[in-house]
């Protein structure tokens, strides 16, 4: 009867969510749509491959060290200690459905996390008895005294070990790690709202990996910028920037089109890339942008087209110390057009 009215309680506060969600959706989007199912159906099909492949293990490999770092130890103790797996059954489930997609990311792990941290605060608890005497003389004054302090001592020595162990990570994810991108938009941002001599409004071209940056959500002015599509196939532009050399290089078939999203197409040959993008038949350049953002790495392959193109750098921003990914590198930095100011 017990677990009659938890599967109920469950499945009341679930349509409960969904259906507020489902409302809140249709509000937004202005039309019905569910979006969980979207979300299936997207990294079912291979959608979602667009945005990065990981071996099937990558989960139990790398994800879960990473999401619970120092507390995945005492964690397993908790779990090992309980003597209940009901609880873990959700998180294997979720890890497992989630391996057998392409495309992995940490936060797909998240909602597993309030389970684990429940066995971690019952792996820690096992840990700080653990030291505990198990036969104390008789003629003490208080028997429980010393195994009560003993314990109390081994608790807070576990939670320094875990607080020091996640505040160094904490503090540089947090404010060094990967950090370009906020810093870039607030430079943009302040030069949006600063006031310029040039009648021409300024103009953001990206030339960067997929959804590099925080976008508009950090200018807070009407100003154009524009960024290299990166759609799944099907969903793609169907005049791309580079659309001039569709019959050349990269296009000439569709699959090469379904196979490389721009993005893949500019980092494959940025000065190809941009030729076809800008340069018009009489020789000239057709560039409406202001400014260009890129990384280091890719500047160093455009120096002399950005030159001949009247763009100058503007300035360096530091983004990560380890670079994680191959389009990125140490350093973004914008090119501003000759100029403009």
């Amino acid at each position: 009867q017990q677990k009659m009215i938890v599967i109920a309680e469950a499945m009341g506060f679930g349509v409960l969510a969904l259906s507020m969600q489902v409302v809140m959706d249709r509000i937004c989007y202005g039309y019905w749509v569910l979006t969980p199912l979207n979300f299936i159906v997207f990294n079912v099909s291979g959608g979602a491959s667009a945005y990065g492949v990981h071996p099937w293990h990558w989960y139990f490999s790398q994800g879960l060290a990473t999401i619970y770092m120092s507390t995945l130890a005492p964690a397993l103790v908790g779990i090992y200690q309980s003597g209940k797996l009901q609880p873990i059954i959700p998180v294997l489930f979720t890890t497992v459905i989630h391996s057998m997609l392409d495309h992995k990311e940490f936060r797909f792990l998240l909602p597993t996390a309030p389970i684990m941290m429940a066995y971690a605060g019952v792996g820690l608890l096992e840990i700080s008895q653990s030291s505990a005497p198990r036969e104390v003389p008789s003629d003490a004054a208080d028997p429980n005294q010393k195994s009560r302090r003993q314990s109390s001592l081994r608790w807070w020595m576990c939670v320094f070990a875990l607080a020091v162990s996640g505040l160094g990570p904490a503090l540089y994810l947090s404010f060094f790690h990967q950090r370009g991108p906020i810093d870039l938009m607030r430079w943009l941002a302040v030069e949006a709202h600063t006031p310029t001599e040039s009648e021409q409004e300024m103009n953001v071209l990206y030339l960067t990996a997929c959804h590099a940056t925080p976008y508009y959500s950090m200018i807070h002015k009407n100003i154009s910028m524009q960024f290299l599509d990166c759609s799944p196939p099907g969903l793609r532009p169907l005049n791309p920037h580079d659309e001039a050399c569709r019959g050349e290089g990269w296009g000439a078939s569709k699959q090469n089109q379904e196979k490389w999203h721009e993005s893949d197409r500019f980092h494959r040959d940025p000065t190809g890339f941009l030729e076809c993008a800008f340069r018009s038949k009489d020789g000239g350049l057709r560039l409406p942008y202001t400014h260009l953002v890129m990384f280091e790495g890719t500047k160093e392959k455009l120096k002399e087209w950005l030159s001949s193109a009247s763009f100058a750098p503007k300035v360096e921003l530091f983004h990560s110390h380890i670079v994680l990914d191959d389009k990125e590198s140490p350093t973004i930095v914008v090119y501003q057009r000759q100029g403009w100011a």
